[in-house]
Formats: structure tokens, C-alpha cells, sequence
């Protein structure tokens, strides 16, 4: 009995999960597959990252240190990120993202691979990624609203952040068993391989969404309005506040878990 009723409620909510307005997209569609892919990578990184801090230095703050740059350009770059979004197609901008994100990737695989790599390489190199993937995350959230329209917009947010969710645990299993078995070097380039496969699905994205912004915005003006709006608004002053209080305590555990294991 109970097997039917869970049968009957999966079949439910993929019918419901089909028949979504924002799943009406075919470009919707596609961008999903492409954030499960660089999910994949992004947080499969932050598993190798603390694993090979911690094995070079030994010591739980260093893994800190590590994570806590790897993630410090979502706090400075988040802003910039937005009004640089708003200005190039973000289509191309997204494809652009994700290669160089493929071939930083690439770039600490052969590094670890080499049995070379130097700490401020491992601190300066994943900065990089970090200032990538911020930029890269914005821009995606922002073609959310292009593709699907402001009707349609929370729905899009909703799916786009499970199919983050989902790639990022893949990832992380996927990285932690390649760990175990080909060392530091072959996650990385299995989290190339992910930034790749992000980046092939972008190309197939042909329109910049109903939505799309239809002329340049100035990015002075754009830093200006949204400074101006942050004093203005309770709302968002309260969103920016309660958002800044859970990834504070969100990211910690990422320093944490690999000085447990």
C-alpha cells in the first residue's frame, strides 16, 4: 500500500514539475541542465580545496583561509557582477564564463598533478574561480527572468536553485570518490569536464529571452541605483541583511568538514 502511494506521489510531482510554466522554455530547459553542470564543479571544488589544504599544511584555519577567498568575491564582485550582467549579452557572457572556468580547472589539475603546487598557488588560483563563478551565478539568475518572463520568475528561481542543489551534491559525491582513488589532480579534472559540459549546453541557448534588457546600461548608473535603493528600501535592506546571516553560517561548514574526516 505504501509503495503505491509513493509511486502515485512521485508521478504526481513530475507531472506537476513537467507542466510548470517556466518548463514551457526550451532555453529555460537548457540553462537548467547547464547550472546542474557548473553546480557540479563549483561546489565538487570546495571538497577538493579543504581536502588539499588540509593535507599540505595541516592545519584547520588554512582550510578557512582557503575557502573563506575562494568565496570572498561573492561579497565584493556581487554588485559589479550584476551591472556587468546587464550590460554584455549574458548568453555569451555565460559561455565565456564557464570556459575560462573549465580552463582554470584544467589548470590546478595539471598543477596538483605535477606534485609542484605551492600553497599561494592554491590560495590565488581558487580566487579566481571564485570571482568567475560569482559573476557567473548572477548573470544566470538574471537570464532566468530574460527567458521566463516576470510572471514566471519566482517558478524559474525555484527550479534553477534545485538544480543547483542537485548538482552540487553529484559533484561533491562524484569528486570525493575520484579523490579517493586518482588523487587532488583527477578531481579537478573531473570538475573541468563538468565547467565544459556547462559550457556545450550554453551554445545551444539561441535567445536572449523576452525579457532581455533591450539597450546598454551604464554600470556607474546601475552601482549608483541599486546603492540608492539598498538605503531606501526596508525590504531589501532586510533580504541583504538575512541572506549575508545564513551563507555566514552556510560556508563555515565547508571549512569544517574535511579537519572532521
Amino acid at each position: 500500500m505504501s509503495a503505491k502511494v509513493t509511486n502515485s506521489w512521485g508521478s504526481a510531482l513530475l507531472s506537476k514539475t513537467v507542466r510548470s510554466p517556466a518548463m514551457r522554455f526550451h532555453d529555460f530547459r537548457l540553462l537548467l541542465a547547464s547550472a546542474l553542470f557548473d553546480s557540479m564543479g563549483f561546489m565538487g571544488e570546495s571538497v577538493v580545496l579543504g581536502w588539499v589544504i588540509l593535507e599540505m599544511t595541516d592545519s584547520p584555519f588554512m582550510v578557512g583561509v582557503a575557502v573563506g577567498i575562494r568565496h570572498a568575491p561573492a561579497f565584493f564582485l556581487g554588485v559589479v557582477a550584476g551591472t556587468v550582467a546587464d550590460i554584455i549579452d549574458r548568453r555569451k557572457l555565460m559561455r565565456s564564463l564557464m570556459a575560462l572556468s573549465a580552463l582554470v580547472a584544467l589548470g590546478m589539475g595539471l598543477l596538483l598533478s605535477s606534485g609542484e603546487a605551492q600553497l599561494w598557488q592554491l590560495l590565488l588560483v581558487p580566487m579566481v574561480g571564485g570571482s568567475i563563478g560569482t559573476t557567473s551565478m548572477t548573470t544566470r539568475q538574471s537570464f532566468v527572468f530574460d527567458v521566463v518572463g516576470p510572471e514566471n520568475a519566482l517558478n524559474g528561481m525555484a527550479y534553477l536553485s534545485l538544480a543547483m542543489r542537485f548538482g552540487g551534491m553529484i559533484g561533491a559525491l562524484a569528486v570525493g570518490f575520484i579523490l579517493a582513488n586518482f588523487g587532488p589532480g583527477g578531481g579537478y579534472f573531473v570538475l573541468a569536464s563538468g565547467y565544459l559540459g556547462s559550457t556545450i549546453i550554453l551554445s545551444f541557448i539561441r535567445s536572449r529571452g523576452q525579457a532581455a534588457p533591450a539597450g546598454g546600461v551604464n554600470m556607474l548608473k546601475g552601482l549608483v541605483e541599486f546603492w540608492t535603493e539598498l538605503r531606501h528600501n526596508r525590504t531589501v535592506s532586510a533580504l541583504v541583511i538575512v541572506v549575508a546571516f545564513v551563507e555566514f553560517f552556510g560556508f563555515t561548514t565547508q571549512a569544517l568538514m574535511p579537519s572532521f574526516v
